[in-house]
């Protein structure tokens, strides 16, 4: 097959639009020839498996072999894949599912050549807090189908392409192709119950990864220890949250506009995106702060970001008009709570028709960033990113971010013996695709066992 370009592709960085320029000062870069030294130089502090003592970690020698582990978004780089190899849909109806794997494998023997582990986490099922954001991106998709669809029996091709491009989409055929070439290759890789940002996260905390190679800028908001962006094979830019909160903190607030200063137009839209939001329950309200020691800079911090990437707009809520991440971190270093930063800006002109239900949307998407489900390697079981502190958080939460599965189920899920879209077996595996043949869940039982 014609060998994709890797290293250059025309698809838009993902996360929170703005944040990873206003913290430029704060990133480091990093040439490819450097990474794993770096790696390498970071210090393991794994967090304990909740319900499990500190001593049961053992001696952190035990984790020593993940110092160049990378863990990895793997769905940025399918949607990468799909992009490079649309040129395939001018004469197929689908993407030739063989080449995407091979693309994936292009990728991971890169960082294999540098001396790094790669660990490839995907998505797994849809998050409910994003139904409304994944619908709309499923309809731009088939419009730019149909306008490609027109344009090549126009005979023009070259601007198909570029409608065609829009149109990709990686489908379970992908994945499963995917999944098949990793165990082959002896590939480590995992699914997450839901999105891979927070699941990625996880495994940063109980040192299985030391690092996080994405374009997500979501996963600073989710609290990531260490984010390799615009890895292109050749460098990339490193982003520590310990210099990212501090970087935060050292913001001034004095030049920035503190009211709103948007069109009713603009208002008029982003109200209408709201309503078509789903409404959750009133226990949301209460969820502020829920998970935060306000005594603790850092995680004060973090809760700063989380709130300023919210208000400003993220994948779980439309954000206000003319307001940027850097404005909103401004009205919360001044006013503290979401409801303050909602009255002042009504004073300054904003007028929200249901105040009190976007305030419950923002709890939504605020637990969407907490408590999203992950699973833990080691409790073999799906649990809460953040741990919930009340029975009656639990019940509003999981309107948001779901249920967990049986210890079986998400065990399964989570090698990739089981489609968690589908919520069955795969198909038409080979007999050899068992969890056994995941290199990672080998890793994870020889730590185990070392653990005991």
């Amino acid at each position: 097959p014609k060998q994709a370009n890797t290293n250059k592709t025309h698809c838009v960085s993902m996360g929170v639009k703005g944040l990873l320029a206003l913290v430029r000062q704060a990133l480091r870069p990093i040439p490819s020839k450097s990474f794993a030294k770096a790696l390498s130089a970071f210090p393991l502090r794994p967090v304990p498996p909740r319900s499990l003592g500190h001593a049961a970690l053992g001696p952190e020698r035990i984790l020593e072999g993940r110092s160049r582990a990378v863990g990895v978004d793997a769905s940025g780089w399918l949607f990468r894949g799909a992009y490079a190899l649309s040129h395939q849909l001018l004469e197929n109806d689908q993407i030739n599912v063989e080449h995407m794997a091979d693309y994936l494998m292009l990728r991971v023997n890169q960082l294999r050549s540098i001396g790094v582990r790669p660990l490839l986490v995907f998505d797994g099922a849809s998050l409910p807090m994003k139904s409304l954001v994944i619908t709309e991106r499923r309809t731009r998709r088939l419009a730019m189908e149909e306008k490609a669809t027109t344009l090549l029996e126009q005979g023009q091709r070259e601007e198909a392409m570029v409608y065609l491009k829009r149109s990709t989409s990686v489908t379970p055929a992908m994945v499963q192709a995917v999944l098949k070439r990793l165990c082959h290759e002896d590939v480590e890789f995992c699914v997450a119950p839901y999105e891979a940002d927070p699941q990625l996260v996880h495994l940063a905390r109980l040192g299985l990864i030391n690092c996080i190679l994405s374009d997500d800028s979501d996963l600073m908001v989710f609290g990531a220890p260490r984010v390799l962006f615009k890895f292109n094979g050749g460098s990339g830019v490193l982003a520590e949250q310990e210099k990212i909160l501090t970087h935060l903190d050292q913001i001034p607030v004095s030049s920035i506009p503190k009211t709103w200063n948007g069109s009713r137009g603009q208002l008029e839209r982003r109200t209408e995106e709201w309503e078509n939001f789903a409404t959750f329950p009133t226990a949301l309200m209460e969820l502020e702060d829920v998970s935060i020691d306000t005594n603790d800079k850092a995680s004060f911090t973090l809760s700063l970001l989380r709130n300023s990437a919210i208000l400003a707009g993220c994948d779980y809520l439309p954000g206000l008009p003319n307001v940027g991440v850097r404005r909103a971190i401004a009205l919360f270093q001044l006013h503290g709570t979401p409801a303050t930063v909602i009255e002042r800006l009504t004073d300054g002109g904003l007028t929200i028709p249901n105040p009190e239900g976007y305030l419950a949307l923002f709890r939504a998407a605020q637990a969407s960033f907490m408590h999203q489900l992950v699973f833990d390697p080691f409790l073999n079981q799906q649990i809460h990113l953040n741990p919930l502190l009340s029975e009656q958080h639990t019940v509003a939460v999981s309107e948001v971010v779901g249920t967990p599965q049986s210890s079986e189920i998400a065990s399964k899920m989570f090698y990739g013996e089981y489609c968690s879209r589908a919520r069955k077996p795969f198909a038409n595996m080979p007999d050899n695709h068992r969890a056994e043949r995941n290199a990672f869940h080998q890793s994870v039982e020889e730590l185990s066992a070392g653990l005991n």
